[in-house]
């Protein structure tokens, strides 16, 4: 694999005010309507942003108690970054402005420049972009939400969830708003916590290869994400790809890669998108992982998340609620490349002191469907599999349906009793282990099973929705490990 070492690549600290500015100021804040920029500066108040906040529009006045100055040249202190929630049309005389007052970043939130697809919008954003380059000031967007950063207080327009304060180790760089927004906030209910994250929107100055030299330096970020349409630098970002990929986790998603995708693409951001061949070439050679959807991109992430980095093996024991199950599970895992080895016999034995000989198999994987609804067998069951040094992984199917509605089934406080199990195993030092964990469908399913995916997350086991999903993301994970790259 091509690489280079980590310190040759440039320096991104250049941008590091961008995730911790001392000062934020807001511009295009109304006192009397509800809009953008008064939407953003609510939005940091509530997140609880931790530097000086000013708030800018034209007819002055007061909100939460902010003045609200009528231009950013009003403001006594410095203004490390800005957040731009003007027109389109009125951002080159503002920019101006910004320049004069030393301003070190901008944020444009407006639409209306290069993605219009038209020669007006284009020349607009190569004005503003040479207006805030005469005066140093780093320009983020335009047409994008902007920085997340939790451990500031810093978030995006209405994204002020209590749940999305936890800080983590995950660090992203997202071209589309949309998508930033739901990778934050699926993402952290599946357990995925970040670090930072940006919305980038065209790319017009800082881009991505900005963010992720950034990302690849930052001490807090341990695994990188990024959803891409289009580079503006192709070797530029190619190359960095190549120092960073092999030393922290990278995944990412390529939007625009077939002939739809590049005209919406070209629509959304002005993109201009290279071919899937290219962008499996280049993950492939630089050791990057590339994703097809934001579902995979958080299936890795929660994977890299939770599991320990050391080098391990292929081998899975699995726990499963009924001989069909167990048949799926087997035939997914050793499809994906792992192995299902039969349990041997002292273990089996063991198991049998307290499983029934019929209507079980204790092979591997484990189908004791009677096991599954008494929590101290089940409990017992899992102690004798986590000792067994002959697994790498122990996997646990989890049917809320059947517990719910089979013959046997123990209902919801069994099954919360299972979890539990899970749990305690984990408490006691066992980390190796996955738990899938399927609640679509009916109500009080979803809402069960989300009670119980929560319950587990917060004790650090990674949770899937589908035994496929998790044999795929453990199958990338394994391969990362192994050879720095999947």
């Amino acid at each position: 694999m091509l690489s280079e070492p980590l310190e040759s690549l440039p320096s991104g600290y250049e941008i590091t005010s961008l995730f911790s500015p001392r000062s934020i100021a807001v511009v295009g804040v109304s006192q009397e309507r509800k809009n953008a920029g008064q939407g953003m500066l609510l939005s940091l108040l509530k997140f609880g942003y931790k530097g000086a906040l000013y708030a800018v529009g034209l007819h002055g006045g007061q909100i939460s108690g902010i003045e609200i100055y009528r231009s950013i040249l009003d403001i006594s202190g410095p203004v490390d970054y800005v957040i731009c929630c003007i027109p389109a049309d009125a951002t080159l005389k503002f920019m101006k402005d910004c320049v004069r007052k030393g301003v070190g970043a901008v944020h444009i939130f407006a639409s209306g420049f290069s993605e219009s697809g038209n020669a007006k919008g284009r020349r607009l954003e190569r004005k503003l972009v040479d207006i805030a380059r005469s005066g140093g000031v780093r320009v983020l967007g335009p047409n994008c939400l902007g920085i997340f950063s939790p451990r500031e207080g810093m978030t995006f327009y209405d994204t002020t969830a209590p749940f999305l304060i936890r800080s983590g180790a995950v660090g992203f760089f997202c071209q589309s708003g949309g998508n930033t927004r739901e990778l934050i906030e699926t993402g952290t209910v599946r357990g995925i916590h970040f670090s930072k994250g940006v919305s980038y929107g065209n790319g017009s100055d800082l881009s991505e290869s900005d963010f992720l030299q950034f990302f690849a330096r930052d001490e807090e970020t341990k695994v990188i994400g990024g959803y891409i349409e289009g580079v503006k630098n192709g070797r530029n970002f190619f190359e960095t790809l190549q120092g960073i990929a092999s030393i922290k986790p990278t995944i990412i998603f390529k939007g625009g890669q077939t002939r739809a995708g590049k005209l919406a693409a070209a629509t959304h951001t002005g993109s201009l998108s290279g071919t899937a061949h290219i962008w499996e070439v280049v993950c492939r050679q630089s050791g990057a992982m590339l994703v097809n959807d934001l579902d995979e991109m958080m299936d890795l992430m929660l994977v890299f998340s939770y599991l320990g980095r050391e080098k391990t093996g292929r081998k899975v024991g699995i726990v499963s609620v009924s001989g069909g199950r167990s048949v799926q599970c087997a035939d997914i895992w050793e499809k994906e490349g792992f192995s299902i080895p039969h349990f041997p016999l002292e273990v089996q034995r063991e198991l049998h002191l307290f499983t029934p000989e019929v209507g079980t198999s204790t092979r591997n994987p484990l189908d004791a469907y009677v096991v599954f609804w008494d929590a101290s067998l089940f409990s017992r069951a899992l102690k004798v599999l986590s000792e067994y040094r002959g697994i790498d992984y122990l996997i646990i199917d989890v049917s809320i349906i059947l517990s719910l509605t089979g013959i046997q089934g123990g209902g919801a406080e069994s099954l919360r009793a299972q979890i539990e199990a899970i749990v305690h195993l984990s408490e006691q030092g066992f980390k190796r282990l996955i738990v899938v964990l399927p609640f679509e469908g009916v109500l009080d399913t979803m809402k069960l099973g989300f009670e119980l995916e929560q319950r587990l997350i917060g004790a650090g086991i990674p949770v899937y929705p589908t035994m496929l999903r998790a044999a795929s993301a453990l199958k990338r994970f394994v391969g990362y490990c192994e050879n720095g790259s999947s």
